[in-house]
């Protein structure tokens, strides 16, 4: 589902600012200016529109992207999600499902 969100990526120690651009229930697409090699461990924190509060989950990179105007993206896979994780995601899901005609 496409989205334009705030995203905070944290690896290897590092944070880095970006926007979520697409997610799924147990994936998201974080636009950033740099990548990181598939495999790559790291931690996302978002807020979706309409969730209370913000969504911390693990993962890894499966896939490099390189978009428009420079900009690159990172493809993640969460990792074990916890139930809130899930729920936050399914209801931000839910409320763009039923806004579209």
């Amino acid at each position: 589902m496409k989205v334009d969100a705030p995203g905070r990526l944290r690896v290897a120690g590092g944070e880095h600012l970006g926007r979520v651009r697409d997610i799924c229930r147990d994936a998201a697409l974080v636009e950033l200016d740099r990548t990181w090699p598939v495999e790559t461990a790291v931690s996302l924190e978002m807020t979706l529109p309409r969730t209370e509060g913000a969504i911390v989950v693990a993962g890894r990179v499966v896939r490099e992207i390189h978009l428009d105007g420079g900009m690159r993206g990172v493809a993640i896979l969460f990792s074990e999600p916890d139930p809130l994780t899930l729920l936050k995601v399914d209801l931000f899901l839910d409320s763009q499902t039923a806004e579209q005609p």
